[in-house]
C-alpha cells in the first residue's frame, strides 16, 4: 500500500506518508524557517518485559552546518581514496550549496521553481546518509569498509530513479548504516566477510546480516535468505553452538519509493506515524522470521529512514528510526548479551542543539 501511494496529491495513507508530489510546505514557510534538522528516533526495547518504550532526540541546525556536514564526510571519503567525482555524492553537494545558498537569501521560491522538490528534498535526505556513517565510522581506515565505501557512493542519484539492478550502492550502505550506528554507540565494529558485519559485545561476536528488500513482496525472500546466510556463519564458526547472529532489515525502500516523506504538526505526531509503520511492518512480516529462525538468532534489528516535515516549529527532518524484534527466550544468557546490545544502541542521543 505504502509503495504505491494514492493518487491524490497530498493525501495521506495510513502511514502518514505523502504521496507521488512530495508537497513541501510553502516557500515562504520554507524561506522564515530557521533551522534544518536531522532526527534520530529511536523505539527502545525493555528486554526483559518485551514492552517499548519511546524517545526522540533531535539536533537542530542550518542549512549551512548542513553543507558543512556533507563536505566533511566528502572530504572523508577522499582521504580514504574514494573519488566522488561522477557520483551522486558530487550531485548531493552541488545541490545542499544552492539550498543554503538561496535559503540565507530568502530566494528558495527561486530553488523550487528551478529545480522542482523532488531533487531537492532526495539531496538532503540521502546527504543525511553520507553524514550519519562519516559520524560512526570516521576513525576507521580498513580495507573492507573502504572497499564498501566505493560501492556506496555509485548508484542513481534520485532514489526513485534506483530499481533491482543498480541497487547495490544502497544496500551496501545499508550495511555501513547498522555499523555506523552501532560503532556510535561504543561497540566494535567489523566489516571482513563471510558476514556483512560484526560487533563484539564483552568479548562476545555476534554476526550481522542486513537485508535491504526493494518492495513489500521481497520481505520474504530476504528474511529466508538473511536467516539463511546466519545459520552458514554459525556452523562455519569455531564453535557453532555459542555462535551468535542478528538479522538487520531496512524498512526504508519498502515504505518509501522515493516520492513520499512524512507529515505531521509536531514531533510527537511523526513520531507516533513511524510507531504505525513499525507496528504494521512487524504484524504482516513477523511470521517469516518466526517460521525460520535459528535459536541461535538473537533478534531481527528494523531501520527505517524517512524525510519529515514538522509544521511546527517549521522544520526539514530526516528521520533514523531502529526497533528490535526480541527472538530469544526470557531469562537466557542470550537475553542477556541483547539486552546489552540494546542499552548501548539506546545511546544513539544528540543534543537538542540550536545554533
Amino acid at each position: 500500500m505504502l509503495a504505491t501511494g494514492k493518487c491524490r496529491v497530498c493525501c495521506f495513507d495510513r502511514s502518514g506518508f505523502y504521496n507521488k508530489n512530495l508537497r513541501a510546505p510553502k516557500a515562504a514557510t520554507w524561506a522564515n524557517s530557521k533551522f534544518v534538522a536531522l532526527n534520530r528516533i529511536s523505539r527502545r526495547v525493555d528486554i526483559a518485559s518485551c514492552t517499548t518504550q519511546h524517545c526522540l532526540e533531535m539536533e537542530r541546525f542550518s542549512y549551512r552546518r548542513h553543507q558543512a556536514q556533507f563536505r566533511a564526510a566528502c572530504d572523508w571519503l577522499s582521504s580514504l581514496g574514494v573519488s566522488i567525482a561522477a557520483t551522486r555524492a558530487a550531485e548531493y553537494a552541488r545541490l545542499l550549496g544552492k539550498i543554503a545558498d538561496h535559503h540565507e537569501a530568502g530566494t528558495i521560491g527561486v530553488l523550487l521553481a528551478e529545480y522542482g522538490r523532488v531533487p531537492i528534498f532526495n539531496a538532503m535526505s540521502e546527504a543525511s546518509e553520507f553524514v550519519h556513517i562519516h559520524a560512526g565510522l570516521v576513525s576507521r581506515a580498513d580495507d573492507a569498509m573502504i572497499k564498501n565505501l566505493r560501492e556506496f557512493v555509485t548508484g542513481a542519484s534520485m532514489l526513485m530513479a534506483e530499481t533491482p539492478k543498480n541497487s547495490r550502492s544502497r544496500n551496501v550502505g545499508f550495511e555501513l548504516s547498522v555499523g555506523a550506528a552501532a560503532a556510535q554507540c561504543g561497540l566494535l565494529v567489523h566489516f571482513e566477510q563471510p558476514a556483512d558485519l560484526s560487533i563484539t559485545v564483552e568479548s562476545h561476536s555476534v554476526a550481522v546480516e542486513c537485508k535491504r528488500p526493494f518492495t513489500p513482496g521481497k520481505v520474504e525472500n530476504n528474511v529466508r535468505k538473511g536467516l539463511h546466510q546466519l545459520r552458514k556463519r554459525y556452523e562455519a564458526a569455531e564453535n557453532p553452538a555459542t555462535a551468535r547472529g542478528i538479522l538487520a532489515i531496512s524498512v526504508t525502500r519498502t515504505e518509501n519509493d522515493g516520492s513520499k516523506a512524512l507529515d505531521g504538526e509536531t514531533e510527537a505526531i511523526v513520531r507516533a506515524k513511524i510507531d504505525g509503520i513499525f507496528d504494521r511492518f512487524i504484524a504482516k512480516h513477523q511470521r517469516h522470521w518466526h517460521a525460520r529462525v535459528d535459536g541461535r538468532t538473537l533478534a531481527v534489528l528494523l531501520e527505517l529512514s524517512a524525510p519529515c516535515f514538522v509544521r511546527h516549529p517549521s522544520i526539514f527532518a530526516v528521520a533514523r528510526h531502529y526497533t528490535w524484534v526480541v527472538l530469544c527466550p526470557d531469562g537466557s544468557d542470550d537475553r542477556g548479551h541483547l539486552h546489552r546490545v540494546a542499552l548501548q544502541f539506546n545511546r544513539l542521543k544528540t543534543p537538542y542543539n540550536l545554533t
